[in-house]
Order: structure tokens, then C-alpha cells, then sequence
């Protein structure tokens, strides 16, 4: 696929089938990235081996995500589960003219399938995941009060990673969103998985607007789900 295919609103791609961009959201390095965080040397591979990439800096773009609504698939048989769906646009192009030939030709043998499939206008709502070391499992199973008690109330019904990220210092949370995990044994040390929950197109001067959050514990090979601390459609 052609990774710089320009797309718009509206065009028609290819999606396990056919279906239409809906939306077209940038997204940007944040501190909950763990990327921005690499020592000089990776950042100099990085340039090595992606020249005309923007480099791992809060701020810079880091990809852009389409939301989709499918159609039909290859055969022209329409699509009933999963017909909207969200992909990175690099992975995403522009239908070839014997397939708008065959859309069209299934536009007419399903008049009501696509009427239905103009007429559907679904928000999806996804999340990013960021992890975080603690000194202890008894610091880690303490996060979930420390959030409710602390971080839901005070947080607005929409809030960027930055707005959490002060809050929680302020209210001396044992880690910082500022100062991610980075990879090395996956399986090891304590830790807290942080999950931001957001609505597709939605974000404020290159941070992501998050409506939701959820927060994990990792215990060598172990998980726990702490639950969430703010559901996405939850408003105070």
C-alpha cells in the first residue's frame, strides 16, 4: 500500500472489504509515550532508520488514525458486524476503479444495506496503554484508592494526559505519567498499567482528549484488573 496516499472524508479504501473514511485524527507524541523518553542513541538510530519520519518529540506527529465505515465486502456482499472500525491511515489507501466498479454495483443490488450503511453515525471510543514501575505490590494494589479518592472527582468529564498527570502530583501519586516504563523484561518488577480511553477525533492542541480510564497491576507473569477509574460514557 502507498503510505502517502492523500486521503479525505468521504474517500472510499480498503477495509477487509470496501468501506469510507470518516474520520481523519492526527496523533501525536505525549508524555504517556515511551518512546520520547530514549537516550540519545536510540533517538540517532531512529534518524538512521527513518529519515523523513518526525523524530520522537512530545509534540511531533506521530501517526494519523482513520475511523471507517464498511460497506461490503470483496465479493460485494454487505458487511453487518464490525462496520466501523478504526485503522492507522499508513496501513490504509484509496480503492483501484474496478473496485468503486464493484461498490457500485453492490449499491444497487442492496438498496436497503446501503441506505442503512449511509444513515450509520457511530462515535468510536478506543484507548492507548502506558505502563509504570513501582517500588511494591502493596504500593500497586493501594493505586485503585488512590485514584478514586483523589483523581475521579477532580477530573473534568474530558482531560488530556497532561491535566492527569498534574493532578496526580499534586496529590503525591507514588508515579509519574511523565516518566513511563520503558520495555526491557516485560514480565518483570511491579508495575501499573494505565489505560486512556478517548473518542476518535477528539483532542485539544495535540493531546488527545481521554473520557475514560482504566488501571491494571503486573506481577511478574500476573494481572490484576483494578477497574475502572472513569468510564467512558460516565459523567459527574
Amino acid at each position: 500500500m502507498n503510505n502517502d496516499d492523500i486521503l479525505n472524508i468521504g474517500d472510499w479504501i480498503y477495509e477487509d472489504g470496501y468501506g469510507i473514511v470518516e474520520k481523519i485524527s492526527p496523533l501525536y507524541w505525549d508524555i504517556y509515550n515511551h518512546e520520547i523518553y530514549q537516550d540519545e542513541e536510540d533517538k540517532k538510530f531512529d534518524r538512521i532508520l527513518y529519515p523523513d519520519k518526525p523524530a520522537k518529540e512530545l509534540g511531533n506527529l506521530r501517526a494519523v488514525e482513520l475511523q471507517i465505515k464498511r460497506f461490503c465486502d470483496y465479493k460485494g456482499i454487505p458487511i453487518r458486524r464490525n462496520r466501523t472500525v478504526v485503522r492507522l491511515k499508513e496501513y490504509s489507501c484509496h480503492v483501484k476503479a474496478k473496485d468503486l466498479r464493484l461498490i457500485q454495483k453492490a449499491q444497487k443490488n442492496y438498496p436497503k444495506e446501503y441506505e442503512s450503511f449511509l444513515k450509520l453515525n457511530k462515535d468510536v471510543i478506543t484507548y492507548r496503554g502506558s505502563e509504570y514501575i513501582v517500588d511494591s505490590q502493596e504500593t500497586a494494589e493501594y493505586m485503585p484508592d488512590f485514584f478514586r479518592k483523589y483523581i475521579s472527582e477532580e477530573l473534568p468529564d474530558k482531560f488530556t494526559a497532561v491535566e492527569l498527570a498534574d493532578l496526580m502530583e499534586i496529590h503525591g501519586c507514588p508515579f509519574n505519567l511523565r516518566n513511563p516504563y520503558s520495555r526491557g523484561d516485560y514480565y518483570s518488577g511491579n508495575k501499573i498499567l494505565v489505560e486512556f480511553y478517548y473518542k476518535i477525533g477528539d483532542y485539544r492542541e495535540k493531546h488527545l482528549l481521554f473520557c475514560g480510564l482504566r488501571i491494571y497491576g503486573r506481577f511478574d507473569h500476573l494481572t490484576d484488573d483494578y477497574g475502572w477509574i472513569r468510564r467512558p460514557d460516565q459523567r459527574k
